[in-house]
């Protein structure tokens, strides 16, 4: 079995919708077939995946897997685009469900909102190449949502630990796992 990095999952689009100022959802609850994820532009709504359950506004992803139990609830009139798809390795092979474990479930907040508001403009056009172009060119947004997604994850990772700016500090906590 292969491990794939996170930013090695790339996500291919089987269905998109931009939802714009809804005050309910279609459904309360539903299990899907394929992965889902909700990206919020304006407004709030809760939801429970399993254990996870958290309200999502402006700035977050709401990724929820297959065969799973999403239920969702507006709190204020949403703006959102749900995404439906499944996830492919770089040589488009499809990702074995045991090898997807470090994929995000429930909500994921992104920082760096500048790129995710120019992605989700760049998603709303309606394309005159007709739906498959227009899905290629979506899927080609969501894949660069998801890379914006890894980069921040990577760069968590990578952040070393607040050390005190303090030289005693510093050098007490240093010298703590030693004995006297």
């Amino acid at each position: 079995m292969c491990a794939f990095p996170l930013c090695g999952h790339i996500p291919r689009l089987t269905y998109f919708r931009h939802f714009v100022h809804r005050e309910q959802f279609f459904q309360y609850e539903s299990i899907q077939n394929e992965w889902l994820i909700f990206a919020v532009e304006k407004g709030s709504f809760y939801f429970e995946i399993d254990e996870h359950h958290a309200t999502a506004s402006f700035g977050n992803l709401v990724f929820c897997p297959p065969g799973v139990v999403f239920r969702r609830v507006v709190i204020s009139p949403i703006t959102l685009f749900v995404f439906r798809m499944s996830w492919r390795d770089d040589e488009e092979n499809e990702i074995d469900l045991a090898e997807l474990g470090t994929l995000p479930v429930g909500k994921v907040s992104l920082r760096n909102t500048e790129r995710l508001i120019g992605d989700y403009a760049a998603l709303k056009p309606y394309s005159t190449q007709g739906e498959r172009w227009s899905m290629v060119l979506r899927s080609h947004y969501l894949h660069h949502i998801w890379l914006l997604y890894c980069e921040e994850v990577e760069e968590l990772l990578n952040e070393e630990p607040h050390r005190p700016a303090d030289s005693i500090i510093q050098q007490a906590t240093a010298n703590s796992g030693t004995s006297i």
